[in-house]
């Protein structure tokens, strides 16, 4: 991961299978791989969390440990209304207030 993170890339996506799943390798290690790459190389290169994140309150947990990307591709297709879907019916942070934050424009 250090020599990636320090390619000069746009990104990092990391895809896992499940966002929150820990190591594979070790069965006593449970943090998040994503949460391990991300502490480790994020100072240098946006991290990309990939992995069954299906609702909004998952999207919002992963964000607000600090990952800054998050790709819902499968969610997407699976459910073309994603997001109006779960659009807040009461004012709070929102997952379309985090993609503003970040400046993602264009069609998802």
């Amino acid at each position: 991961m250090d020599k990636l993170a320090d390619q000069d890339l746009d990104y990092l996506h990391i895809s896992v299978g499940g966002f929150w799943n820990g190591s594979i390798h070790e069965d006593n290690n449970q943090t998040s791989r994503v949460v391990m790459i991300h502490e480790r190389v994020g100072d240098r290169v946006p991290v990309m969390g990939v992995g069954m994140l299906q609702t909004p309150d998952e999207v919002m947990k992963a964000f607000e440990i600090g990952v800054p990307l998050i790709a819902l591709w499968r969610e997407l297709i699976m459910e073309t209304q994603w997001v109006q879907k779960y659009k807040p019916v009461k004012k709070t942070k929102s997952v379309q207030h985090y993609l503003k934050k970040i400046k993602i424009t264009g069609y998802f």
